[in-house]
């Protein structure tokens, strides 16, 4: 009887020490105590709240006392974060709005061909509208980079011109006389429609046969309508070049002509 009573004082003794507790959280030195009396997890739960009891041996009913680890997510501080592409996923021209033309007028007014000066469309006050503005701003990039036509309509060269693509890495004029061929793939005449009008009437305004000195069809203001005055315009420069019939009709030999000029 004493002396179990002495192992019970001692048991009680031992696991109220804290270099004991944490001995018995380590190796399970208090394993027999607490097996009698459940002091000595009673105790170790009260010195570390963090810590958490589970069999280690359910044969033998030791206790270990374990620590639960600390899960941390999330993005580490100063991780790099991707960069995004100028992303051009289709034609843009006079009218369209969107955020891709926003970023073209960023693009451009980063390049020095600013599409204003101050207000809308200027450094910092890009629109979402392609406007004259734009598209004066976009020609003016064309014949710079030799992109032809150069009348502000951005297509595939001028898209892969941006993204930085080898699409152009052939000389000027091979490239002006393939974006010339591509865009001149029919014959055109009055009252006809697209975007190869316009490119006929930038070629006219730019060779000396203006279609208008103002307004719609007028240098910068090309449109997509096959008028009387491109008609008018195109048969100036059949009959100064011995075109026939000089009748204004965007033919084989006129398109000939135009490609070889």
């Amino acid at each position: 009887m004493r002396s179990k009573l002495f192992l019970a004082a001692f048991a009680v003794l031992a696991c109220s020490a804290a270099p004991w507790v944490h001995a018995a959280s380590t190796y399970g030195n208090c394993a027999y105590g607490a097996s009698l009396y459940g002091g000595c997890a009673a105790a170790a739960a009260s010195t570390n709240p963090t810590a958490t009891t589970s069999p280690d041996n359910t044969s033998g009913g030791n206790i270990l006392m374990r620590q639960t680890p600390v899960v941390i997510s999330g993005t580490e501080p100063g991780a790099a974060t991707p960069t995004a592409s100028l992303p051009f996923s289709r034609d843009l021209q006079l009218g369209s709005t969107g955020e891709d033309v926003r970023r073209l007028q960023q693009f451009l007014n980063s390049s020095s061909f600013a599409v204003a000066v101050s207000g809308a469309g200027s450094t910092g006050h890009e629109t979402d509208y392609f406007g004259p503005a734009t598209q004066a701003a976009l020609a003016r990039y064309q014949a710079t980079k030799g992109i032809a036509p150069a009348i502000g309509y951005f297509g595939p060269l001028t898209r892969a011109s941006v993204a930085g693509t080898s699409a152009l890495a052939a000389p000027a004029s091979a490239t002006g006389s393939s974006a010339a061929s591509s865009a001149f793939s029919r014959d055109l005449e009055l009252g006809m429609t697209g975007e190869d009008v316009r490119a006929l009437q930038h070629y006219l305004n730019t060779h000396g046969f203006a279609v208008a000195a103002s307004g719609g069809g007028s240098a910068g203001n090309e449109t997509a309508y096959f008028g009387p005055a491109t008609k008018a315009a195109l048969a100036k420069l059949q009959a100064l070049n011995s075109i026939m019939p000089a009748a204004g009709r965007f033919g084989p030999a006129t398109r000939a002509f135009v490609l070889a000029h």
